[in-house]
């Protein structure tokens, strides 16, 4: 036994051992106050911590002190008295040797001693250190470095002596168990990125009961698990009950076999460490649970412009959150693209773009390169913005469009999404949005040509136009083709850009009227394997135009005859085919000819039969008839040829009309006349005489 240790006897009481201190504390509180500067500048501090069931006694000192002493203060019990006596214990001696440096020790076997005669602690084997001293910045006493699970009170006493003066320094009453819980090693749970309808189970992988200390000679008898769980739903969280667990081993599960991770839900559990004994719990961790978050990502290169989306990684619990992506290049660097900020409920905040850092970033680089806007680029247009941000409150994504006006990159890349509170502190670990080793050549989907449509429909040639995404053509080499009837045309040029598109036009000739046509635009990019993609097959009909040949007039009958008068039927009939139509027939012309002046003119409107009955006079009957159709009023054919007439037709005289049967009436006036004409002729005859007669 080390000499400095103090066996308790009779005559040693408790009283006795806080009188001496008591002695000993004014002697050091009237030192200090003689020459409190001095002490002041001597920079002597004292730390004292346990952890897990270790002390640890930390000090410096300057060049006015030449040795130091660490004691450690407490209480053993007396079998024979049955009473408790106080013990001041040697642990750590330090000294400055021959050189002036110096030098610590550890005293072990009056701390060892100690242990093995009390009754809450030990026992301890002899070979095992329990002490330990070190000398870096600070001298330090480390006690109870082996797990002994000392369970009394004890202080710390610390004294220093030189220069004729001494300094003492003493903690008030401490205890192991009460201070310090170990945190958590790890917590998991059986799966991370659960599928739908999965039951909860958290495996807990603690400290071995050899590793922990300050707990008892039983951890598992003085330690408690325990979780608390919550639900959020629409950016609130909800308490939904409270799990305790003990510690039996290293690994301990708790299930949670009535808890149901569902799709739209986020789970979250607190867990924490209590100590039975001292009542008091480590602060608490949180674990996060969802449906698997990979599928919540989305990353995808199409037309050589990077789409990338995520799902917000914020919780219920957080303060307002920035979410942001960043671009990283192969050999490591990784740089913002864009973000998203949200207020601490969850709505929508703001969102950023990084476009001049990533370009000037590109510029710099031997494998980057940025292909500018041409001068007909809208610069003000929000959709020509070289990265455009999105966010959507339905899906509740933060999508990006990243590159739009052509970076050409040629190596491979990768995206994660961070979280940050408002003061730029990652507060979540990343998540890959787009994988290392994502090639923008290689993993690269052509676009489907967009905004196709015939922009110009003739009889005989039709225009369609359309847009491509410019980084593919530009940048990956993709080609472009119509295929038009099923037929494969060479590749095209565009005829100039609005920044994120070429545009284009093609103008198919020959083409026969009114007939339907298909078309579709390809593209196609040689990235490793020929890759190509169709833009939606579409119908057009070319317009109508004149019939290429008129109709053959079979017949003219005469059908009918009344005086004077004659139906006459005239029967045609198309020549050549449907096809030679160039539309659907509407309008049909007839004309009749009596020594080239036309005599007859007949229209029919909105018809297309192929007979028709006019009535004539003996002048029409005879005539020469001609017959042509239309599409449309100003797209006939020429006439039929050569004209035709009734058969055996001749133009004969008009027959005088026959006297008509005589009648009653008409007797009775012949008499009258007659009658008056011989009065009148009387009357005459009389007033010539008179006249004669007169003049004799």
């Amino acid at each position: 036994m080390a000499k400095n240790f103090i066996r308790p006897t009779t005559r040693h009481s408790l009283a006795a051992f806080f009188l001496y201190y008591f002695f000993v504390g004014l002697r050091v509180f009237a030192e200090s106050n003689a020459d409190k500067s001095q002490h002041e500048n001597n920079d002597f501090d004292v730390s004292i911590k346990t952890i897990n069931g270790k002390i640890y006694v930390n000090w410096k000192t300057s060049s006015l002190w030449q040795n130091t002493t660490v004691y450690f203060l407490s209480s053993l019990h007396d079998d024979i008295t049955n009473a408790s006596h106080a013990v001041n214990v040697t642990v750590c001696h330090a000294f400055k040797d021959d050189k002036n440096s110096w030098k610590i020790e550890p005293v072990q076997g009056n701390l060892l001693e100690l242990c093995n005669r009390s009754r809450k602690c030990g026992p301890v084997n002899a070979d095992d250190l329990i002490v330990r001293a070190t000398l870096t910045q600070e001298l330090s006493c480390q006690l109870f470095t082996t797990c002994t699970n000392f369970e009394d009170v004890f202080r710390i006493q610390v004294v220093s002596i030189g220069g004729g003066r001494e300094y003492s320094f003493q903690s008030g009453n401490m205890t192991i168990l009460s201070e310090n819980i170990p945190p958590f090693y790890k917590v998991l749970s059986t799966s991370y990125g659960l599928p739908d309808n999965t039951p909860i189970t958290l495996r807990i992988i603690y400290f071995d009961p050899s590793e922990l200390c300050g707990f008892g000679a039983k951890p598992t008898d003085n330690l408690q698990f325990v979780i608390q769980h919550y639900k959020e739903y629409d950016s609130k969280c909800f308490y939904l009950g409270q799990k305790t667990a003990p510690y039996t081993d290293k690994t301990t599960e708790v299930n949670f076999n009535d808890v149901i991770i569902r799709k739209t839900e986020v789970l979250y559990f607190d867990y924490a460490v209590k100590s039975l004994a001292s009542n008091k719990t480590t602060s608490s961790q949180r674990l996060k649970f969802m449906t698997d978050r990979t599928s919540s990502t989305k990353c995808s290169i199409i037309g050589g412009v990077t789409y990338i989306s995520w799902r917000p990684q914020w919780n219920c619990f957080d303060e307002n959150i920035i979410e942001q992506a960043q671009f990283c290049f192969y050999d490591g660097p990784c740089f913002p693209v864009c973000e998203a900020s949200f207020f601490a409920n969850g709505t929508f905040r703001a969102a950023r773009t990084y476009e001049d850092e990533i370009i000037n970033v590109c510029r710099k680089r031997d494998d980057c390169k940025f292909i500018s806007d041409q001068d007909s680029t809208k610069i003000n247009n929000v959709s020509n913005k070289f990265i455009n941000v999105l966010w959507s409150p339905e899906t509740r994504r933060i999508t990006c469009a990243l590159f739009r006006t052509c970076m050409h990159y040629t190596y491979t890349f990768s995206v994660k999404a961070f979280s940050f509170n408002d003061g730029r502190e990652r507060i979540l670990d990343n998540v890959d949005v787009c994988r290392e080793n994502t090639s923008p050549i290689d993993n690269n989907q052509p676009a489907v040509p967009h905004g196709v449509h015939a922009i110009d429909i003739q009889a005989n040639q039709v225009t369609i136009t359309w847009k491509s995404p410019r980084c593919e053509l530009e940048v990956l080499g993709c080609e472009v083709h119509v295929i038009f009837n099923g037929e494969k045309t060479e590749k095209h040029k565009d005829l100039g850009t609005d920044g994120l598109n070429n545009i284009y036009e093609f103008t198919k000739k020959n083409l026969p009227p009114f007939e339907k046509a298909t078309f579709q635009v390809l593209t196609e990019c040689f990235a490793g394997s020929r890759i190509g993609v169709r833009s939606p097959l579409q119908t057009v009909t070319t317009k109508p135009s004149a019939p290429q040949f008129a109709p053959n007039l079979i017949t003219i009958e005469s059908v009918d005859k009344a005086k004077g008068l004659t139906n006459i039927r005239l029967t045609w009939e198309y020549r050549g085919g449907a096809q030679y139509l160039h539309g659907v027939p509407n309008e049909t012309r007839i004309i009749g000819l009596v020594n080239k002046t036309v005599v007859v003119y007949e229209e029919t409107i909105n018809s297309s039969e192929k007979t028709t009955t006019l009535t004539v006079n003996q002048t029409q009957r005879c005539a020469f008839y001609q017959v042509k159709i239309c599409n449309a009023p100003d797209l006939c054919s020429n006439y039929s040829n050569p004209p035709r007439r009734l058969r055996n037709c001749e133009i004969a005289p008009t027959p005088a009309p026959e006297s008509p049967p005589p009648s009653s009436n008409a007797f009775w006036v012949v008499i009258i006349a007659v009658v008056t004409i011989f009065i009148v002729l009387v009357a005459v005859l009389i007033t010539t005489y008179v006249y004669c007669q007169k003049r004799r």
